[in-house]
């Protein structure tokens, strides 16, 4: 094995160890931004987002890193030891393990979210309707006292 070779999977470990990390970030960004749709704080969840888009770069920064060593059969790979090899096959199934998690976590998020909105929805709805018996109110009130009729019997 020359060393090049084995800069290349040295570098391609590294990388999903980095990868992994990322995505252990975003998954716990996730679950804050679960527990700011239930709390309704959208100043935190806001922010989460902005961290959570941060992630995301990373991980596209490091995507593109991967990407020419990826291109490589990873039968053809020369690793300095079948451990190494091994070391990197386990992180590739914790990254995309973990990332099913955080699909499945988002789905719940847009669930929630789409929720929400109806709520919000329904309430909007209601406090115009609340508002429109109001002001109807208020104009038979006007008119009941601006008639000028005497209805009083002397």
């Amino acid at each position: 094995m020359n060393s090049s070779d084995r800069q290349t999977t040295d570098q391609l470990l590294h990388c999903m160890q980095s990868k992994l990390e990322l995505i252990q970030r975003l998954y716990e960004l996730t679950c804050q931004q679960m527990e700011c749709l239930e709390t309704t704080e959208v100043e935190q969840l806001l922010s989460v987002l902005g961290q959570k888009q941060c992630v995301f770069d990373q991980l596209q920064e490091l995507r593109n890193e991967l990407e020419p060593m990826l291109a490589v059969n990873p039968d053809e790979r020369l690793w300095s030891s079948e451990g190494r090899r091994q070391e990197c096959r386990e992180l590739v199934g914790k990254c995309g393990s973990r990332m099913q998690q955080i699909l499945t976590m988002e789905e719940a998020s847009l669930g929630r979210l789409s929720e929400r909105k109806q709520l919000i929805s329904d309430q909007l709805s209601s406090l115009a309707s609340t508002a429109r018996i109001d002001q109807a109110y208020r104009q038979q009130q006007v008119l009941d006292t601006g008639s000028g009729l005497d209805l009083s019997s002397e």
